[in-house]
């Protein structure tokens, strides 16, 4: 995750006591960009100078706790939102994109995170892949696109909840009907 600011310099130095969590020392810096290996997947690391509160925000938005989460955009704030979801207790976390790169670095920032290039993979079978039954309980839209919303919408499961970030270009036609027959909880979140 990348931090900014006294409450998340604070933030991080709380977690780095209690053993969860791992901070680069300022001395890894340089424009911006980390430069020191990051040592251990198995906590949490912080790094970096952007303020994660949209990820963060977005990603607590529903309890994730034994919960299967969609992830449309493998952006910054998408890849910070996966590693939230996977520390705050998701089962399974699926990241999305078009781009192999943001994938690349989804993958390498999250490992325990399945990454899926759909113009590649459908992601029904990636579904089945992961050991699930019926689809996703949260989608977490980071990207923006109306597919992606569309695809989200068609891989929650009955009673599913979104949590909307990514904002579209335009106005964007939505198929109000399968969000209704699906009981589909929309939730739109502002935190610029």
């Amino acid at each position: 995750l990348v931090l900014n600011g006294r409450l998340m310099t604070r933030l991080a130095q709380s977690l780095a006591r209690l053993g969860r969590a791992t901070v680069l020392p300022d001395d890894c810096w340089r424009d911006g960009f980390a430069r020191c290996a990051i040592p251990d997947q198995r906590r949490l690391t912080l790094v970096g100078d952007t303020n994660p509160g949209n990820a963060v925000h977005t990603a607590l938005a529903f309890d994730l706790v034994g919960e299967d989460v969609l992830i449309t955009g493998a952006g910054p704030i998408g890849i910070m939102a996966a590693a939230v979801a996977r520390h705050a207790g998701a089962r399974h976390v699926v990241i999305t994109d078009i781009n192999p790169d943001r994938l690349t670095l989804a993958q390498q920032v999250c490992r325990n995170v399945r990454t899926v290039d759909v113009t590649r993979e459908d992601l029904r079978d990636v579904i089945h892949e992961v050991g699930m039954k019926q689809g996703f309980d949260v989608g977490l839209e980071m990207s923006g696109s109306q597919q992606a919303l569309d695809q989200m919408v068609e891989s929650l499961i009955m009673g599913g909840k979104i949590a909307l970030l990514g904002i579209p270009p335009g106005k964007s036609p939505v198929d109000w009907s399968r969000i209704v027959f699906k009981a589909i909880t929309v939730k739109g979140v502002y935190g610029r």
